[in-house]
């Protein structure tokens, strides 16, 4: 598989980029994201979901935050109208 991250600096948000096989493989994946951005910290992440949500995103998970021995993930996904799942996380590790 052909991934490339997408980051901007200074900008706070990197998306993962994943190269599809062939022409037909491109359409929504079922059961799993689409794509998937992050940014820095879970402040960030909360404040990207309250515009989202605000401006009518279609929410297709809330928040949560999965604990790990090096600290926690938090992620939310939004559905785009074209059906494709964006997901959206951060992480912070323990001090």
């Amino acid at each position: 598989m052909n991934e490339q991250w997408a980051i901007r600096d200074n900008f706070g948000l990197g998306f993962k980029l994943i190269q599809a096989q062939s022409v037909e493989d491109v359409r929504p994946n079922k059961g799993t994201w689409n794509t998937y951005a992050y940014v820095k910290t879970h402040d960030e992440l909360d404040a990207l979901y309250h515009e989202l949500k605000t401006n009518g995103a279609i929410i297709v998970s809330e928040p949560v935050i999965t604990e790990y021995d090096w600290g926690a993930w938090k992620d939310f996904a939004v559905r785009d109208l074209d059906g494709y799942i964006i997901g959206f996380g951060s992480g912070h590790k323990h001090d």
